[in-house]
């Protein structure tokens, strides 16, 4: 694996720059007046507290391993207080590895998914995965250890992360009964496949009843669960072992229901649904229906979706290796559970907090027709632009004004790398989706504002990449004027910096070709909605969620959206972009 020392550190971007930038991005939300008194508030805040903040991260720049706000940006996580069901931990559904697919039952199909990912642990605990990369740029691979064996454990006030070395087992769940299995003997060797089997489909055949589900505290805002978490410990001496068997567990590989044909109802269940037979504090579940449906929940403190798209990559392109097996025969174990009326109140009130936090949510996977690399390139236009402009029209026709947007970039080109935020929401971007509603502007014209635009997105995806974002830098400086007893800069209080930094309309990411089939995640605020994408050939597909009652609204304005899109540019419909009303 790929030392962090062959990778560039993130550089901490200059304040001039970032202000610059700050106000760049909040123009097309302002009017003349509200320019103006950003305007004074950020020369304000750059000659006077600004100064003394980006000198305290330019000290953690020099002694910090990782990054001037690596350590800030993991606390975030942590630090929160809500549920990771539903509202924190992403979700997608998988195209599975080939043994997965070709398994004939469903014993054979988790089998086949443990023995796959057992084998991927193996190349992460010996190093010797192939470096991450881009074409020819190298990515960090901090990440991977934590696939396996890693927990969030509450706390009152700030969870912790905790990676167990040596585990030997996975975790398994079906109805709410909760199974440790061996999976490797003392010496790190691997069960035969058709022990696995077997043992996987004694925990399918058991019959055993009244097994409280305790995997739906995990439902719980954070501080709750901590509180429950220390009653269940004191209950009795077997919780403890219970919860350290659980937390340790190489793997966690979650048995449900059938869940249907409809990529909907499987983005819905790979979220929030079955909740009884989860534990999300884990930072990996594998998910597999009764109907051979693949999905995944992950914890997203220490990782993001390009480290779980590497791992099922590798799951399906890796053969039988030669590293050790056994043929010692484990048999599961179920966890039981000293069952009191507290514990059943405790369990009835998470189930009824977590359907209060699950029903309002919608959701919907869309297929999108798009024009081809061919037909973009042709027009200077980018994909992710398009889709990105897709997004922007569809919320402007919906409510009358530019959406704040945030739109994930991954940084693992650095040392340590994470995600910065790209802002698509350009005063470019307002300005081409003005053309393209505006009557008496032509299709020459339309086009233009579009390329102005796309290659504004471009340029500031590109600032992005090298490090030369605004929100981390924005945010680390918030967290340090936080952790002072001095009065926040005006800046920070100001109302137009709190909705720019603090409230998305659109919270969107997009996850390459590969083997996934959509990744979803809730909104980051009621009124808005939640993007996930997949860009291929000609086609998007996409997972929008939302709690709010314009949820179908969106949805129908983005389907007429591109369709307005692709007639305009493609050869079928040159000559005017109006003549399809679809507004």
């Amino acid at each position: 694996m790929l030392s962090e020392g062959k990778l560039h550190h993130l550089p901490l971007p200059p304040l001039a720059s970032t202000c610059r930038r700050y106000l760049e991005a909040v123009t097309p939300f302002l009017d003349g007046a509200g320019y103006t008194a950003a305007c004074r508030l950020t020369e304000e805040f750059m000659s006077g507290p600004g100064l003394f903040l980006q000198a305290q991260l330019e000290k953690i720049d020099q002694y910090e391993v990782t990054s001037f706000v690596h350590r800030f940006w993991i606390d975030s996580y942590l630090e929160s207080r809500s549920p990771l069901a539903t509202l924190q931990n992403p979700a997608c559904k998988c195209d599975p590895p080939r043994a997965f697919a070709k398994a004939s039952t469903l014993a054979g199909k988790v089998a086949h998914l443990v023995d796959r990912a057992l084998e991927v642990h193996t190349l992460i605990e010996q190093e010797t995965l192939a470096p991450d990369r881009s074409g020819t740029r190298l990515w960090s691979m901090d990440q991977y250890p934590y696939l396996f064996s890693t927990s969030r454990v509450p706390g009152l006030k700030r969870d912790r992360i905790v990676r167990h070395a040596g585990a030997r087992h996975v975790l398994l769940l079906v109805q709410g009964k909760m199974f440790t299995l061996t999976v490797r003997d003392d010496n790190g060797a691997r069960i035969t496949l058709e022990n696995l089997i077997r043992a996987v489909q004694m925990v399918i055949e058991d019959d055993t009843q009244d097994v409280p589900p305790v995997g739906l505290l995990t439902t719980l805002p954070r501080a709750l669960w901590a509180i429950e978490r220390e009653r269940l410990i004191a209950a009795h001496p077997v919780h403890a072992a219970n919860l350290q068997a659980i937390e340790s567990a190489l793997l966690t590989i979650c048995i449900d229901p059938p869940v249907g044909p409809s990529d909907t109802a499987a983005s819905l269940r790979a979220l929030m649904g079955e909740a009884s037979n989860r534990w999300y504090d884990h930072s990996l579940q594998f998910i597999v229906s009764e109907d051979g449906m693949l999905m995944a929940n992950m914890e997203h403190s220490m990782l993001d979706g390009y480290t779980f798209l590497r791992l099922l990559g590798e799951m399906d392109r890796i053969g039988q290796t030669d590293t050790p097996q056994t043929d010692v025969a484990y048999r599961p174990h179920l966890l039981t559970w000293q069952t009191d009326a507290g514990l059943l109140q405790a369990l009835e009130a998470a189930r009824e907090r977590h359907a209060c936090t699950a029903s309002p949510m919608r959701n919907a996977v869309l297929d999108m027709r798009l024009p081809d690399a061919a037909h973009l390139k042709q027009r200077g236009l980018s994909s992710d632009f398009l889709a990105q402009f897709l997004f922007h029209l569809a919320y402007f026709r919906l409510r009358g004004s530019l959406p704040s947007t945030y739109e994930t970039v991954s940084m693992r080109h650095f040392q340590f790398g994470r995600t910065e935020t790209l802002r698509p929401a350009t005063a470019a971007m307002r300005e081409a989706i003005l053309a393209l509603d505006d009557r008496t502007v032509e299709a020459p014209g339309v086009l233009d504002a579009l390329r102005t635009a796309s290659q504004q997105h471009d340029r500031n995806m590109f600032a992005c990449a090298r490090g030369a974002g605004i929100d981390r830098h924005l945010f680390a400086m918030q967290v340090i004027a936080a952790q002072l007893n001095d009065p926040m800069p005006q800046l920070f209080e100001d109302a137009c910096f709190q909705r720019f930094m603090g409230h998305y309309d659109l919270s969107t990411g997009a996850i390459p070709v590969s083997a996934i089939r959509f990744s979803t995640f809730a909104p980051a605020a009621p009124d808005g909605f939640g993007i996930g994408y997949t860009l291929r050939e000609a086609t998007m597909r996409l997972s929008v969620t939302a709690t709010n009652a314009a949820h179908g609204r969106f949805c129908d304005l983005l389907r007429a959206g591109s369709l307005q899109l692709h007639e305009f540019l493609t050869d079928t419909y040159t000559e005017t972009p109006h003549a399809l009303d679809l507004q």
